[in-house]
């Protein structure tokens, strides 16, 4: 089950873009419009790397630290690609990572606590869909199953 937090203006995310540089792909924008960001109860995905993930939310611009896009871009700052956004989080202290840097685009598993076992000071980030768009149809399949 998947609880939207709201819905958010196109002038709302477009004043965040402004302020942190980012051009935000369109399925991602529509998706803060209509939702944003929310919680998940029991949504499992399983990319091939690093291994099953139980994701427990993804960020909007609430204001509540938490859960909050600018809270977690602040928090990482220097750690994450510059072009890059914190978008949401697992159960295991992970998160998932939007890349729009060119040639790396994509949605990413951020590993920051080594939860995993391979992961290590120098592979702790791994690619695991190639759009916001495909994250979510693996999430929506999760929660209707």
């Amino acid at each position: 089950m998947f609880i939207q937090n709201g819905i958010l203006s196109e002038q709302c995310i477009a004043d965040f873009e402004v302020e942190t540089r980012l051009n935000l792909p369109n399925d991602y924008r529509i998706f803060l419009c209509k939702t944003n960001g929310g919680t998940f109860q029991d949504s499992i995905i399983k990319p091939q790397r690093p291994g099953e993930l139980l994701i427990d939310c993804l960020f909007g611009l609430s204001g509540k630290s938490e859960t909050d896009l600018r809270f977690w871009r602040g928090e990482f700052d220097g750690e994450i690609p510059e072009k890059s956004l914190i978008i949401g989080s697992d159960a295991g202290g992970g998160f998932l990572l939007l890349c729009l840097e060119k040639d790396a685009e994509g949605i990413y598993y951020y590993d920051h606590s080594y939860f995993f076992p391979a992961s290590s000071d120098s592979e702790n980030t791994y690619f695991i869909y190639p759009s916001f768009s495909a994250l979510f149809s693996e999430l929506n399949k999760s929660f209707q199953a």
